[in-house]
């Protein structure tokens, strides 16, 4: 228990109703390392569901309160699936020094920029600021492109995510993208798998479970012209369009 950084979210938080319990809850837990408790536990303390409380989360982040990293928190040796959300709650007490270092008091935490609060260098509606290797995205989008399995169409997929992020919480996003990588019935040749751009204008996140791939049984013939995989993929983005495939043998 941090009662400092609880303090500070009771004094100095503009949160409101089950936003500033959760709050409270991830404070409950900070440590110099930052916090890690389960979406349930979260919805345990707010008395609310856990869909509640990622849209809560989101919320937070929007209002510079809350820093999430995704899969980044618990103990070392978990595997990345099974590792809970990193927060760290991004409060400054009036009068504190901003070049505090992260962690020395939770009371003295640095005023970071959020995940998706620009800096004031940033253009409204628009990317952060050129560097010298190109064009710099938020910190959330790049957590996205780094879990879709297909990397291609890098700006029209910012664009999608900037348009998806107005009516879908960024944590709910990202999550579907973890699941639907993690999918075992992915096409094994990419050029299968839908744009990055493509996923998020047709809002996927809301899809179920990809259909199950099917195997498909070469014939002598076909196992010489190494068709038979090719086959069984077309099969299996025929079901995923909904349309119907028809294998003769």
């Amino acid at each position: 228990m941090s009662v400092e950084a609880m303090s500070l979210v009771l004094n100095h938080s503009r949160a409101k109703g089950a936003a500033k319990l959760i709050l409270l809850g991830i404070a409950n837990h900070a440590g110099d390392g930052g916090s890690w408790p389960s979406i349930a536990t979260l919805a345990r303390y707010a008395n609310i569901d856990v869909r509640n409380v990622r849209r809560n989360i989101a919320a937070l982040v929007e209002m510079g309160e809350l820093r999430v990293k995704t899969n980044s928190g618990g103990l070392r040796g978990m595997a990345k699936w099974e590792r809970p959300n990193l927060y760290h709650i991004m409060l400054t007490p009036p009068g504190a020094s901003a070049t505090t270092p992260p962690g020395a008091s939770a009371t003295l935490t640095t005023l970071e920029p959020s995940f998706n609060h620009p800096t004031p260098q940033t253009p409204q509606g628009g990317c952060p600021p050129q560097a010298a290797g190109g064009a710099r995205y938020p910190d959330t989008f790049e957590q996205f492109w780094a879990a879709y399995p297909r990397k291609t169409g890098k700006g029209a997929a910012y664009k999608a995510w900037e348009k998806a992020i107005k009516h879908t919480p960024i944590e709910q996003i990202q999550s579907a993208v973890e699941v639907y990588r993690a999918d075992p019935n992915q096409p094994l040749d990419q050029t299968l798998i839908p744009m990055p751009a493509t996923w998020l204008n047709q809002s996927r996140w809301d899809d179920g479970p990809l259909p199950e791939r099917r195997e498909y049984r070469m014939s002598s013939a076909e196992a010489g012209m190494g068709i038979g995989q090719r086959m069984a993929e077309q099969e299996q983005l025929a079901l995923i369009r909904g349309d119907y495939l028809e294998i003769v043998a």
